[in-house]
């Protein structure tokens, strides 16, 4: 009797523990696999948030492309009709002040060589020794006169500051170039309140490696590729914003792991979102091992 007491008692404490080692296992499973896909979403998230802000800049973007392409039109018809530079200047400048008006005050003006005489609809008057056809708005709309309008890389302006941004357009008669001048104001507040989930930092950087908006204003114009005293991490995440062809990659930043996601704009931009691995997946693990244990 009492060896089949003793007998019963190891069986239902051997049936006890296996229950608890199988009871573990499928917690662990579950956590495990709840944690890859919640992940996984995670990663999802910060991949289209990228993706948003850099179909806005495109959609930004193609305004200005639009905006200089019907300007373009109108002078073209105005020269066909033998306006004075003058008149097309007083045309220009109209059209830049309704533009900032009912488009975007981010549109500073259009500009340009037209019949051999510069005209600028914000009533800029250039130095005398200032060449048109030497600008970097002008030389490069003619290498791409082929290609309708040219984005033209950011640069910082010596006067403000600012960053600009100018797409230009050689007019029908193959030497006449028109610009517009765009600062991005409204890109660079949708920079700053890019996040993931509160956490993380956005910004876009061109493929020269200049940042056009960074949710830190201060860091906009550097370029750290060209910077000799730029941090080596720096340098290295932005040669391989530039070089991937992926919309997300880990790297090791200021000593922690970072999950970095970009998304390619037309023109050769790249808006980033960086984000500490640690704060990624924290509230991931804490809602799962919370929801489990309840």
């Amino acid at each position: 009797m009492k060896k089949r007491f003793r007998k019963d008692i190891v069986s239902y404490w051997i049936t006890l523990a296996i229950t608890l080692i199988l009871l573990m296992a499928i917690v662990v499973y579950t956590f495990g696999s709840f944690y890859k896909i919640t992940k996984d979403d995670v990663i999802v998230m910060g991949e289209t948030t990228t993706k948003e802000l850099s179909e806005q800049v495109q959609n930004f973007l193609m305004r200005g492309y639009e905006t200089l392409e019907v300007t373009a039109d109108s002078v073209e018809y105005m020269v066909s009709e033998g306006m004075s530079p003058k008149d097309i200047e007083y045309f220009l400048t109209t059209e830049s002040n309704k533009f900032a008006e009912r488009i975007s005050e981010d549109f500073t003006g259009i500009y340009g060589w037209v019949n051999g005489t510069y005209v600028d609809g914000w009533g800029w008057v250039p130095d005398a020794d200032y060449v048109p056809q030497k600008r970097i708005w002008y030389t490069m709309a003619m290498e791409n006169k082929e290609n309708g309008v040219t984005l033209i890389p950011p640069y910082v302006d010596a006067q403000t500051g600012n960053i600009i941004v100018s797409v230009s357009k050689v007019l029908n008669d193959g030497e006449s170039v028109l610009a517009l001048d765009i600062t991005p104001y409204s890109i660079q507040d949708a920079t700053e309140a890019m996040n993931l989930n509160g956490n993380g930092y956005g910004f876009i950087v061109d493929n020269n490696g200049l940042i056009v908006t960074h949710a830190d204003s201060s860091l906009r114009g550097a370029s750290y590729l060209e910077m000799t005293y730029a941090v080596a991490e720096q340098q290295e995440l932005i040669q391989r914003i530039i070089d991937t062809d992926d919309a997300y990659f880990s790297m090791t930043i200021d000593g922690e792991e970072c999950q970095v996601f970009r998304s390619e704009v037309r023109g050769g931009w790249n808006v980033v979102l960086v984000v500490k691995s640690q704060e990624m997946f924290q509230r991931v693990r804490s809602n799962l091992f919370r929801n489990i244990t309840l």
